[in-house]
């Protein structure tokens, strides 16, 4: 671990370890100390960070715990204590023997038959793939499986958890499943200054009524039981602190009963505040029993007696509880049905709705997909049954392939890749046929993006399903300018000569001033020297990376040009979706990510007005500088020369100072 890296570590350490000692929430106390194990691992484990086989008595296949920046903790996913079901048989490695045995290798049949199993991390599905092969025959499959897994079977989980599986439609997924809603509305407790509110109602101004009619008519008997039974509510009723306030109208009366009682003489002072007191109250509201005065109790009283929302979420996560908590919800409207005639609060609602079951393009017009990322979350799903369609076991292979896409990626260097799903020796072991469905899942997947989140840039989840689908072409991640070689891989090549052949003369080329053959023949030395040949540094790096996604428009020409996806409402309508992305970033106070997101969504936004058959982009244009006149000085600022140089370059002059969103100084 070089110093940076262990900056960086040592720095989420403190952060964690300050959370787990001062936070007043327990739940996030315990989630604080758990990052703090987790990172202390990181920092005393001597990992090989950087690597593809960062701990070494793992290989490269195997699913490592990784924590944030991609560092290796040391500790298997697959491993740790043993899961409930493997806990039978006493150790792991008899799990595993056992599931070799006539009778595990029958438990393993009847799962594959039913579908009743879980994955939870890919090498689960290990020995359900050697069942799968024994039963068709391929023993030599079987057993190289087998040889790879085996002398990890002590350490690591092959067998899958028994369970009832999931039923949706290929298409259909969700951001939570019920019962992770349910849970969330489960844990509600009631808001401490509502709860304060409505003791006050129920309580205190009842009591404070009692001690009014009193001091109209004292008499001392009927005061040693208001004390009494004040003393009983104040032991009781901790919400509201209201009556121990001095200048509180309950607080004078009943101290002066107190002191009545008591036989002590009332000051000057006091009989003042008391005289005040029952003036005040019987002014305002009237006096007890009057018909005001009763109407208003009256109404503050129903007012109290409406249910909370930590009430009305309780009622709701019961319903999510009759669901399968694994599946989305269908009919979110049914879930938040009033409780007794009471409307469900729009906060409430919002936990159920982010659990609803749907088509991609249902949940992106609903709202609950917002961003590319989430897009990019759900994707997985639609891509594990067009991959595992040339598999002996679709729902097996579909199965293993989401749960490898939960892997979480681990810092690189030197242009290593990933681990890749073909490298788990039970998929390598496999001979499927050619998938069937991956252009169009492909073109599905980009007009999802291109129509729903104009302005964004292309997730790396997201371009990694893409990938999947289209292997042939060009698919390229976005680059960590702290840790940027200079280089640019292959792929990166292959995209700058696509987006060539798609922009060449067009509004893009021309607005960017690019190059395409300097691009072809050196794209890093052409990158380097479009970038001011910046010396070794982030700013430097990220500068040097910006260039790259200008000349590879960072797969927007593999999607236009290669797979054919394009905006549902055209190329002019998603121009105009990405410069309102670029609008609402100006809008907000001024950052290196803020500027860095704005040249993100303005560069979408040229691109879509250059692909070729759009049409003449000069009233778009003119469109960008009327809704700039409007907004914000802020905005105008940060726009407004480039919607004019764009406008200009459109009429046919040169470009050459485009809005970046790296500066090197």
């Amino acid at each position: 671990m070089d110093k940076a890296q262990a900056g960086y570590v040592t720095g989420q350490l403190a952060s964690a370890f300050v959370t787990a000692a001062t936070h007043e929430d327990p739940a996030t106390r315990q989630r604080a100390e758990e990052r703090v194990r987790r990172w202390s691992l990181v920092l005393s484990g001597g990992h090989a960070h950087g690597s593809r086989t960062p701990v070494k008595e793992f290989p490269a296949w195997v699913t490592l715990d990784v924590a944030r920046g991609g560092f290796a903790t040391g500790e298997a996913s697959a491993g740790g204590p043993l899961r409930p079901h493997e806990a039978r048989f006493g150790s792991r490695a008899a799990a595993f023997a056992h599931a070799l045995t006539d009778a595990g290798l029958a438990e393993l049949h009847a799962m594959l038959d039913s579908g009743d199993y879980r994955i939870d991390v890919p090498e689960q599905g290990a020995l359900l793939v050697v069942a799968s092969l024994l039963r068709s025959g391929d023993r030599a499959a079987a057993l190289e499986v087998l040889e790879a897994i085996g002398p990890y079977a002590d350490r690591l989980c092959f067998t899958p958890v028994p369970d009832r599986p999931v039923v949706r439609a290929p298409d259909v997924v969700w951001r939570a499943g019920a019962g992770e809603a349910a849970s969330q509305l489960a844990a509600r407790t009631e808001n401490p200054r509502i709860a304060a509110q409505r003791e006050a109602l129920t309580v205190w101004n009842p009591l404070a009524d009692a001690f009014l009619t009193l001091w109209l008519d004292f008499d001392a008997d009927r005061a040693r039981n208001l004390i009494a039974r004040y003393r009983t509510l104040a032991t009781k009723h901790k919400h509201s602190r209201k009556h121990l306030r001095r200048k509180e109208n309950l607080y004078i009366l009943r101290t002066a009963a107190e002191h009545v009682v008591a036989g002590r003489d009332l000051t000057p002072r006091h009989t003042g505040l008391l005289r005040v007191a029952i003036a005040s109250m019987t002014a305002k509201r009237g006096l007890p029993g009057s018909p005001g005065h009763t109407a208003l109790r009256t109404a503050q009283a129903r007012q109290a007696a409406k249910p909370g929302h930590h009430v009305l979420a309780h009622a709701v996560s019961t319903r999510l509880g009759a669901l399968d908590p694994r599946t989305g919800v269908s009919d979110v409207d049914a879930i938040c049905a009033p409780v007794d005639g009471v409307p469900v609060p729009e906060p409430i609602r919002r936990v159920v709705r982010r659990a609803t079951a749907g088509t991609i393009p249902e949940l992106i017009a609903a709202r609950v997909v917002p961003s590319a990322e989430v897009l990019a979350r759900l994707t997985p799903h639609i891509t594990s049954v067009v991959e595992a369609s040339g598999y002996a076991d679709p729902a097996l292979m579909a199965a293993v392939y989401r749960a490898f896409r939960n892997r979480r990626s681990l810092l690189l260097r030197d242009y290593a890749h990933q681990v890749r799903i073909g490298e788990l020796p039970w998929v390598a072991a496999q001979k499927p046929a050619r998938p069937t469905g991956r252009a169009e899942t492909a073109w599905r997947l980009g007009t999802y993006y291109l129509t729903g989140f104009p302005g964004t840039i292309t997730p790396s989840p997201l371009v990694t399903e893409l990938a999947t689908l289209s292997p042939v072409h060009p698919w390229v991640e976005e680059l960590a300018a702290d840790i940027f070689m200079g280089g640019f891989t292959p792929k990166f090549r292959k995209a700058a000569a696509l987006a060539g052949e798609l922009l060449d003369g067009s509004l893009y080329q021309r607005y960017y001033d690019i190059d395409w053959k300097w691009a072809a023949a050196d794209l890093a030395g052409y990158c380097r020297a479009r970038a001011g040949q910046p010396r070794a540094s982030t700013a430097g790096n990220g500068a040097i990376i910006e260039q790259g996604q200008i000349i590879t428009t960072h797969n927007l020409a593999t999607l236009a040009y290669a797979v054919g996806a394009e905006p549902q409402d055209g190329w002019h309508a998603a121009a105009d979706g990405a410069f309102g992305t670029a609008l609402r970033i100006a809008a907000r106070p001024g950052s290196l990510r803020a500027r860095k997101d704005i040249a993100y969504a303005w560069r979408q936004a040229i691109f879509f007005l250059s692909v070729p058959g759009t049409g003449d982009p000069k009233e778009t244009i003119a469109a960008f500088h009327d809704r700039l006149r409007s907004g914000p000085e802020r905005v105008r600022e940060r726009l407004l020369p480039a919607v004019e140089e764009l406008g200009q370059v459109a009429s046919g002059a040169r470009g050459g100072s485009p809005l970046l969103g790296w500066v090197v100084r």
